[in-house]
């Protein structure tokens, strides 16, 4: 696509974004968009379909929901490697496998459960936290 209609296309979706009374978030670049009224201070979902070609592409998953995922995770399991904890995020989001793309969103999505609390990291292990 050239570049005068790419940026037509950009101006038309920021003007329909924008008229939908969303809010945003940014993680490395990409945009995520939220309802208005959600407190992401205090959200805790993670939406799962349990429909395969519903559910999302890996870049696609806001790493909020994935932290919420971890979160769960290690509530059930107490206390994870990295590669198990993602192995079981894998499990909870409905995938059947992980490939590079899935792998790298939901480790740093563990990073944004550390960082939000929701998840402690010690000697390789993962624990749960509490917000």
């Amino acid at each position: 696509m050239d570049g005068p209609i790419r940026a037509r296309i950009e101006r038309h979706m920021d003007s329909l974004l924008g008229s939908m009374a969303l809010r945003s978030t940014t993680w490395k670049g990409i945009a995520y968009f939220w309802p208005k009224e959600a407190d992401l201070a205090q959200y805790s979902n993670c939406w799962v379909s349990d429909n395969e070609s519903e559910r999302r592409s890996a870049e696609d998953l806001p790493p909020e929901e994935i932290a919420n995922a971890v979160h769960d995770v290690l509530f059930i399991h107490g206390s994870l490697t990295a590669d198990d904890l993602v192995k079981e995020i894998v499990k909870q989001l409905g995938y059947a496998r992980t490939g590079a793309a899935l792998d790298k969103v939901l480790r740093n999505g563990i990073q944004v459960a550390v960082g939000l609390g929701l998840a402690s990291e010690e000697d390789g292990r993962f624990s749960f936290g509490v917000r």
